[in-house]
């Protein structure tokens, strides 16, 4: 699903477009083609997609953080491993960067952290919450869910570990802003108790340049990570998972 999300559906407009051009007996072949062009200039436009990420991306607060002193653990969701030609395990940048930033947190509030992510590379036994662990230098105390393979996943093996260990404070999420508004959904719809969120890097809208509207092959594939969260997050609605409250609110004091 990822793939398709990434690669795939931010160039359906041009699909159709070269579709309606190479078809022959189009209905409407004309107006069609305009509007795809139209729809496709549009889309290209950089600041669209900037402006689409910053609206969808959630932002921590990381002077509250500091404040908390009941949360049980950090929690951090896998973001993708490699492997290399000598089959050597390397975590992403993203899973890396959220590994870093959540050993940081955690060690400032001196409480665990949880490292979430199954074998989704190949479906082999090496997991993301292992490969992470080999590669972060902490004396954090590690607990480890092997066995999520997406967001809702990861969700539960929270609700798992909370239950397994006798928790009863909340989580402390951390992943990059994108991920958070979902990850958080997710744990919302399960009622697992989120304290608060810090995102990796923040994903607001620097200053615009004159380039950020001009229509360009950039500003399409900039879309790519939004459409993967929009379609991640249609697809858990549509299995009745999560619920677009769930979407809204993102720390379990804020309202429906």
């Amino acid at each position: 699903m990822k793939e398709f999300a990434i690669s795939l559906l931010p160039n359906f407009l041009f699909w159709a477009l070269i579709a309606s051009v190479l078809v022959r007996n189009v209905p409407h072949a004309t107006t069609v083609r305009r509007v795809l062009a139209v729809l496709l200039l549009v889309l290209s436009v950089p600041v669209l997609p900037k402006w689409a990420i910053e609206a969808w991306t959630l932002d921590g607060t990381p002077r509250v953080v500091w404040q908390r002193t009941d949360s049980d653990a950090v929690f951090i969701a896998g973001g993708g491993v490699s492997r290399d030609g000598r089959g050597l395990y390397w975590p992403s940048i993203e899973t890396y960067r959220r590994g870093v930033v959540g050993a940081d947190v955690a060690r400032r509030l001196s409480i665990p952290m949880v490292l979430s992510g199954g074998p989704t590379l190949d479906r082999d036994k090496t997991t993301e919450a292992e490969v992470l662990s080999r590669y972060l230098a902490t004396d954090v105390p590690i607990l480890m869910d092997d066995r999520a393979m997406n967001s809702w996943e990861n969700a539960v093996g929270a609700q798992r570990i909370r239950q397994e260990n006798g928790w009863t404070g909340g989580y402390i999420l951390v992943s990059d802003g994108i991920h958070l508004r979902r990850l958080a959904a997710c744990m919302r719809a399960l009622d697992v108790p989120i304290d608060a969120v810090v995102p990796t890097r923040s994903r607001r809208v620097a200053e615009l340049r004159w380039v950020d509207f001009v229509p360009s092959v950039s500003g399409l594939t900039a879309w790519s990570q939004l459409s993967y969260e929009l379609m991640g997050s249609i697809y858990y609605i549509l299995r009745g998972r999560i619920s677009p409250a769930d979407l809204v609110a993102v720390t379990s004091s804020d309202p429906e």
